[in-house]
């Protein structure tokens, strides 16, 4: 498990919480990440805490519930809400204008995040609303790790997939014929984060969620996915 950080004093921040999560089994390591120039919707910044982790991760955590090390991995799971998502924080990302002016997050936590880079080079990374409760953070994080799993096992019926390959052809189709959907797969960068509402993942929309003034997003893997939570059944 990689953390990236925005301040080398986060790493001090979340000594403990990286102590719980070296306790179930993982190996971590932090390092600090440079904030360079961005897209303009402060969600599209790197959170202050950016978690990578892999397949193998996933896997171990969901054969794991239940079990002594699935209960300290949660423990750990919950420091890090407790520093960056509950309402008492200490790890916060702090955006300024040029003239020096707080930019408020809107929609989406800048404090933390989780992400997964495939071997084709694609990424997904899961975002956390602002008024994440501690339960649907729980949620959401065994759900992320159920949509990675569950690609692994099955990658022609996974909703991930079909989003990526989506994606693709979406980029392919404004480009010269020669340039392929399978050209373009590696360079995709998608956004998610779990709808509790509807009991399933959502890909928000940037630029739909600007010129509106409110989120707008849709179900992962298009609007005829049902909302079942991965690694679920029934």
């Amino acid at each position: 498990m990689l953390i990236q950080t925005l301040s080398p004093d986060t790493e001090r921040e979340l000594a403990d919480a990286v102590e719980d999560l070296e306790a179930a089994g993982l190996g971590c390591s932090v390092e600090h990440q440079d904030l360079g120039p961005q897209a303009f919707v402060e969600w599209l910044f790197p959170t202050a805490v950016l978690i990578w982790v892999g397949e193998k991760y996933f896997g171990a955590m969901l054969a794991e519930a239940g079990k002594d090390h699935y209960q300290i991995l949660k423990r750990g799971l919950g420091r890090l809400y407790d520093k960056a998502l509950s309402r008492g924080a200490s790890v916060i990302r702090r955006l300024r204008r040029q003239d020096g002016s707080l930019v408020a997050d809107a929609y989406f936590s800048g404090n933390l995040s989780f992400a997964y880079a495939s071997p084709e080079g694609w990424t997904v990374k899961l975002l956390f609303p602002l008024d994440v409760s501690a339960s649907q953070y729980e949620r959401a994080c065994v759900a992320f790790a159920g949509l990675i799993a569950d690609h692994a096992r099955d990658r022609a019926g996974s909703a991930l997939e079909a989003e990526i390959q989506a994606l693709a052809e979406e980029k392919a189709a404004i480009l010269p014929d020669e340039i392929t959907a399978a050209h373009l797969r590696g360079s995709v960068r998608l956004l998610v984060f779990w709808n509790s509402g509807e009991g399933c993942f959502h890909v928000p929309d940037p630029g739909e969620s600007g010129y509106r003034g409110e989120l707008v997003s849709r179900p992962l893997g298009g609007a005829g996915q049902a909302c079942a939570a991965p690694g679920t059944h029934g």
